[in-house]
């Protein structure tokens, strides 16, 4: 049981991948010395069946207690040295063992150590990746009873060590295999690492129960040194002129590629392909410099196709991986036009633009630019965009699109003709007014007929131009039983309109007030609505115009439904009522109202408590004006100078109309000295 322990434990270590990190290589720091590390040794005897000794499993103990590191004369010294990763992706250590374990007591051995170390960048894995196990090894031949001492051992490991790396010793092994026919021909295993227990097997065959030791239960030694791994393989796009952006270009940019990982001083290509293998290279070969760095500069050509790009840098020996990138195609420009009352919308999508750069739309008549208001749209990565133009001048026959481009290169640009004219809007008449070209004719208000007298002699010829009609009141007449009636169709319906959202605690104090409008809007018309514009407005009054707001609601088919958000927001110092007006569409029937409601609370508490506290103040400095000592002295046995009146002098005063007894200190009516303490007293409330 202890050897399946063991031997899943190492294997599991043997397996785990290097994992390659990315980032700033310090200097290479000096080797690592460890004198008497803790814990010690185990002896064991291996299943030899087992290839691989350091995962076979414990076939039997040999030690009975943990075994010392060194023999004591000397100290135990080890001592650690990493060896920086190479152009050609290895890197190495060293491990010196002075003054060592005593292998056999009795016999001289001769075997192989091995050291298991750890390797794993400075700034650590990710959750759930275990460091690497790299080996070390070295012949020994040590004495019956002496240590091993100037043991050295040695192992490279090869992997894209792209930064600073730390190694870390876990376990020593010494293997003396045995000879055949000798009292102990499997020989036998001593392990040395940080375990301080030393516990043997127990129990009989076949429940044996493992002891924790050395052999079963290792411990990391914890000597650490680090080594400076070489640049990974990159390649990257450092530039392209002509473009904000380094993951796309066109034919005339240049493309800027930086790459390392290549052997110092190797030859390279460089060469971006389109999908058909057609390629733009650079002119002669290439050379790395010391430090495996490549550069190269491509012009892309007018032959390449546009698509993914394939961008390859490589060596006789090493192929720098690809980044990813696209070929962008002549800038193009699809466009859908809807008429409505008095505007032209028009829809429009553009491929192969530059990404990340605006392109501005205006509208053109044949002279100059229209009255319409221009519209800017920025590019996605991809090369393309959507937006909506809306051409409201009647004079307007196309649309001009223009993207500027990256260093001062020639701009970009598209023109699409418009299929459709802005359509012109009649004035609106009102009922009664005549209409225009028929001058003198009164109106018919009334509805009653007028009969003109039929024209004699010569006939007049009608005038050149003929003016449109303008709008004359209809009577409305009940049509006969069984009629179809005309009606309007209102495209949209809205529903479930409301304002979401609660005040907050800026609000309460007068902060700015914000909620959301929300409603759903149904197209309950035969045809398809196409993204109707969503207006908003809020004030005081309930007729207050909505104006346009950037939601979108999207084409609507017959029957469907959407929900619809807008944020709205009321300055700060809101307070009252006021009225939210919606409108989707072009139709006034969709047309919704709300009551939005706003009080700073808060404000209003603070205020009515700092009232409280400026009328409760005052009232207190009333009070203690109004609180003055005592006046009146009480029985005969009050203290004296109590009070400034004695009532019982008082007394003898009204009814004698003089003092009844012998004049002395105590016979006054008012008791001077109690008189100077109430003014005393007063002053100091006052002050």
């Amino acid at each position: 049981m202890a050897g399946r322990a063991r031997t899943f434990t190492a294997a599991l270590l043997l397996v785990l991948p290097v994992s390659v990190g990315v980032g700033t290589t310090p200097a290479h720091a000096a080797a690592v010395e460890l004198v008497n590390p803790a814990g010690g040794c185990w002896s064991y005897v291996p299943d030899r069946s087992v290839d691989d000794v350091l995962v076979s499993p414990v076939v039997s103990d040999r030690s009975t207690a943990l075994e010392a590191w060194g023999s004591g004369v000397a100290p135990t010294t080890l001592t650690l040295e990493a060896r920086d990763g190479t152009t050609d992706r290895t890197a190495g250590a060293r491990l010196t063992v002075e003054n060592g374990p005593v292998i056999d007591p009795a016999l001289d051995t001769v075997g192989t150590a091995t050291a298991t170390v750890t390797v794993q960048p400075a700034a650590g894995l990710p959750a759930g990746v275990e460091p690497s196990i790299e080996r070390l090894e070295a012949k020994f031949d040590a004495q019956a009873g002496m240590p091993v001492t100037d043991l050295v051992l040695t192992g490279d490991f090869a992997g894209d060590f792209g930064d600073t790396h730390v190694i870390e010793l876990q376990s020593i092994f010494f293997d003396a295999p045995g000879t055949p026919g000798a009292p102990d021909p499997d020989g036998s295993v001593l392990v040395c690492n940080g375990q301080e227990l030393g516990e043997p097997t127990v129990g009989p065959l076949p429940d044996l129960t493992p002891g924790v030791n050395p052999a079963t239960t290792p411990v990391s030694i914890g000597l650490k040194d680090t080594f400076i791994g070489h640049d990974v393989r990159t390649l990257a796009i450092q530039d392209v002129k002509g473009q904000a952006v380094t993951s796309a270009f066109r034919a005339g940019d240049t493309v800027e590629l930086r790459g390392s990982g290549i052997d110092a001083g190797d030859a390279f290509t460089a060469e971006i392909c389109d999908v058909n293998k057609t390629c733009a290279s650079t002119p002669g070969a290439l050379v790395a410099d010391s430090q495996g760095n490549a550069a190269a500069t491509i012009t892309i050509g007018d032959d390449l196709a546009a698509g993914e790009a394939l961008i390859t840098v490589k060596s006789d020996s090493v192929t720098l991986p690809r980044p990813s990138a696209v070929v962008l195609g002549a800038p193009s420009v699809a466009a859908v036009e809807k008429e409505g009352k008095g505007r032209l919308r028009v829809a429009l999508s553009g491929v192969g633009w530059d990404p990340a750069a605006t392109v501005v739309v205006e509208g053109r008549t044949p002279d100059a630019a229209s009255s319409d208001a221009q519209v800017e749209v920025t590019v996605g990565a991809d090369g393309t965009f959507k937006t909506r133009f809306v051409a409201t001048d009647v004079d307007t026959t196309e649309l001009r699109l223009s993207q500027e481009r990256e260093g001062g290169l020639a701009a970009l640009g598209q023109t699409h003709t418009l299929e459709y004219l802005v359509p012109i809007v009649p004035p609106e008449k009102e009922p009664g007014e005549n209409p225009p070209g028929n001058p003198g004719e009164p109106s018919n208000p009334g509805g009653t007929s007028t009969t003109v007298p039929p024209v004699s002699g010569t006939a007049v010829a009608p005038p050149v131009e003929i003016p449109l009609p303008g709008d004359r009141p209809v009577d409305e007449v009940n049509g006969p039983a069984g009629g179809v009636a005309p009606s309007a169709e209102t495209p949209l319906k809205i529903s479930e309109a409301n304002l979401a959202g609660e005040a907050s605690v800026g609000e309460m104090f007068g902060g700015s007030s914000r909620r959301e409008v929300r409603f759903l809007a149904e197209n309950v018309s035969s045809s398809v609505v196409t993204n109707p514009l969503v207006r908003l407005g809020v004030g005081r009054e309930a007729g207050v115009e909505p104006v346009i707001v950037a939601a979108e609601v999207g084409d609507l088919q017959p029957g469907a439904r959407v929900a619809v958000a807008v944020d709205v927001a009321l300055p700060m110092a809101s307070f009252g009522v006021y009225q939210v007006v919606g409108q989707v569409g072009d139709s006034e029937e969709s047309r919704f109202g709300l009551e939005w409601q706003t009080y700073p609370w808060g404000l209003i508490a603070l205020n009515l408590m700092g009232v409280a506290l400026l009328a409760w103040g005052l009232w207190r400095r009333q009070q203690r004006r109004m609180n003055p000592a005592p006046l009146v002295a009480g029985a005969e046995d009050d203290e004296a100078g109590a009070s400034v009146i004695d009532l019982t002098a008082l007394d003898n005063w009204w009814g004698n109309g003089k003092i009844g007894r012998p004049v002395d200190d105590n016979d006054s009516v008012v008791d001077m000295e109690a008189a100077d303490k109430w003014w005393a007293k007063r002053d100091s409330k006052v002050s």
